[in-house]
């Protein structure tokens, strides 16, 4: 005798209904759940909960040529015609990550070149800001070209005065510490943030420069400024700045490179600029070209700030 096929209902009862509906929910949790724990039982959703760094203060960089004030170019070129203030924008592969503009103003009492470069930083480290990676970049700038560290020389200005005799020489600060490196830490396309000073040293009269009064020399006859004119770290310029100042003896006269970088932010900021003289004997004035070139980077800082 065969046994009888029973026939599930077709349609489920009400209540039976409204059972199945409320378990789902739970079902899907314990699913989600499980799939979520990692092999030693913890939430792997932990990690990609946690907060990633902020993204950096700037979203885009200045249009280059634009941001300088024309007061400012005036004072650092002062016998350039409207077509050199205009500027010559540099070719890089991202204007917001890479932006930089040069000029250049041949003239009778010498030529001067005056370039500005900004860098936007990213930071590619999950666990490292944008703000901090540009923090570290330029530290490393600095420490590329010897610049002391503003809390070192505060501690070395404050033992000298302790020892009341720092009248002597006071050029401790000033030391050239040789080859320049470059563009500093960041490889990025455009031109190099600190091109504005010359590496190799040329065969003019080396000794007229080794021989000016607070200066230090380097081996390839390349000077600094000593004392209060010394290449320096910066108050008051960005978050963090500083000054290099180099003076190369050329054939028929001489070339001062002043270099000041600062940064803002996730910003780096790198204004080069160069006075060469034709005139044997004769030195561009280290005091009045720092002057010129720390005014306009706290005109660049400010136009951070907007």
């Amino acid at each position: 005798m065969r046994p009888r096929r029973t026939s599930l209902p077709a349609v489920l009862p009400a209540g039976a209904l409204a059972l199945l509906l409320a378990l789902l929910p739970a079902a899907a949790g314990c699913t989600s759940d499980l799939m979520d724990d990692d092999a030693d039982g913890t939430a792997g959703g932990a990690a990609a909960s946690q907060a990633a760094p902020a993204p950096g203060r700037h979203s885009g960089l200045p249009e280059p040529c634009g941001a300088v004030e024309e007061d400012r170019l005036r004072e650092l070129l002062p016998e350039a015609g409207p077509e050199e203030l205009t500027g010559e924008p540099a070719l890089t592969f991202d204007t917001g990550r890479r932006a930089a503009c040069s000029w250049r103003s041949p003239g009778e009492t010498g030529t001067r070149e005056l370039s500005v470069d900004f860098l936007r930083v990213v930071s590619y480290d999950p666990a490292v800001s944008d703000d901090d990676q540009a923090a570290a970049d330029f530290a490393l700038r600095a420490a590329e070209r010897g610049i002391p560290p503003a809390s070192d020389e505060d501690t070395t200005a404050e033992d000298d005065d302790d020892d009341g005799d720092d009248d002597a020489t006071g050029e401790d600060t000033g030391e050239d510490t040789g080859a320049d490196t470059g563009t500093g830490t960041d490889g990025g396309p455009g031109t190099g943030g600190d091109t504005g000073t010359d590496t190799g040293g040329e065969d003019g009269t080396a000794a007229a420069g080794a021989a000016t009064a607070g200066t230090t020399a380097g081996s390839s006859g390349i000077t600094s400024p000593g004392g209060e004119l010394a290449p320096r770290a910066l108050d008051g310029i960005g978050h963090a700045a500083f000054i290099d100042d180099r003076l190369t003896p050329t054939a028929s006269g001489s070339r001062r490179d002043i270099v000041l970088t600062f940064h803002n932010a996730n910003v780096i900021v790198t204004i080069s600029y160069r006075e060469t003289t034709g005139e044997a004997g004769a030195e561009p004035d280290s005091a009045v070209l720092q002057e010129r070139v720390q005014n306009l980077a706290r005109q660049l800082a400010d136009r951070l700030e907007e």
